[in-house]
């Protein structure tokens, strides 16, 4: 299994790199990012490619498979979908909407979900899979957006006592909360945006999640037994800015126990 999560930062859109750091050994965590010093192995996405207005979507899709086609990991890119690939806000962010006084609609994330599929990335919808880092069987657990009750953890879950090293992917911390979460070593998540909006010395008044504190709204915190990695992402919602807190690409770089 592994033991350790270093997490270093880098600049991209709500989304992990597990990788290893080669020729120095450092971790990410501890000096600035190097790409040239590191091989990108896996990338994983939390959902939130999409923003929330419908102005564009379709536009906006297919610049989102385009991207995801650029990639190019070494052993594969794996995601779950958030909110904002079921719901759209109408227009843009007026006062209305910014206070919840414009509802927007349920949209069917079928054919978004299919162009990444189309374009090599495995998404997992209340499933896992399995996968190899280093030698070890490891087990992405995917779950639907837990923001919106649609996750279905105990669906998701390997068979009891089979094999491999589990990592839960999960667009909101919320996805935790479930006692089928329990044992778990690891998560990945996002949802939260950092609080978006951060009040120094205080943390994140608005974090969009039950799970986490005004002062675990990102980085590596603990849920119950499991070690969570959230990242701030890099879009918005509601209000279109941030202060305090920067967006981030998370570099994961898991250890052997």
């Amino acid at each position: 299994g592994f033991a350790e999560v270093s997490f270093g930062l880098g600049e991209m859109r709500g989304a992990i790199a597990l990788g290893s750091c080669r020729e120095r050994g450092v971790s990410p965590a501890e000096e600035p990012f190097d790409a040239d010093a590191f091989t990108l192995y896996r990338v994983l996405f939390f959902g939130m490619f999409l923003p929330e207005g419908e102005r564009l979507l379709g536009t906006l899709e297919s610049l989102a498979r385009r991207a995801f086609e650029q990639l190019d990991p070494r052993l594969g890119v794996y995601a779950v979908i958030g909110g904002h690939e079921r719901y759209a806000r109408p227009g843009p962010a007026t006062l209305l909407r910014i206070l919840g006084r414009r509802r927007g609609r349920w949209v069917d994330p079928g054919a978004f979900v299919a162009g990444l599929r189309e374009a090599g990335v495995r998404v997992l919808i209340n499933e896992h899979c399995t996968a190899e880092i280093g030698g070890e069987m490891v087990r992405f657990i995917g779950v639907d957006d837990a923001c919106h009750g649609l996750d279905r953890l105990p669906e998701a879950l390997p068979p009891p006592g089979a094999p491999g090293f589990p990592i839960l992917l999960s667009h909101s911390p919320d996805g935790l909360l479930h006692p089928a979460a329990r044992g778990l070593p690891l998560a990945f998540s996002g949802h939260t945006h950092g609080g978006q909006i951060r009040v120094p010395g205080y943390g994140a008044p608005v974090r969009n999640a039950r799970a986490v504190g005004r002062r675990q709204a990102s980085g590596v915190v603990r849920i119950g037994e499991t070690q969570v990695v959230i990242s701030r992402g890099f879009g918005t919602t509601r209000l279109p800015l941030r202060f305090a807190c920067r967006p981030e690409l998370g570099v994961v770089e898991l250890r052997r126990a």
